[in-house]
């Protein structure tokens, strides 16, 4: 048989922290991060993922590695707007969260 062609990891690339039970807090958002191209930023909570409530980070990766074909609809709370919608689209690979959980 041929050989399976396992493909790289999209990495997501936000630093997201807890945020005490009440969404993700964004620390930092590499330049040429997935989490850059669809317009996250520094400080912004991410709040519900695909209709489900985040309180945890392991909320947010469980969900994120069931992900492959369908695009995540994010709420993101930012200072001074409001909540907002911002959706990842989905990936020809692979998505890995690749997330940094800040110690609090």
């Amino acid at each position: 048989g041929g050989n399976t062609v396992i493909p790289e990891p999209r990495k997501f690339g936000a630093f997201l922290a807890a945020n005490d039970g009440n969404g993700l807090l964004v620390t930092h958002v590499p330049a040429n991060s997935v989490a850059a191209s669809i317009g996250l930023k520094s400080n912004d909570i991410i709040k519900c993922m695909d209709g489900k409530d985040i309180y945890a980070p392991s909320d947010f990766s469980l969900l994120f590695t069931c992900q492959d074909v369908e695009p995540i609809d994010l709420k993101v709370q930012r200072a001074g707007v409001g909540l907002i919608d911002v959706q990842i689209p989905p990936g020809d690979e692979v998505y890995s969260v690749g997330m940094t959980i800040e110690p609090k």
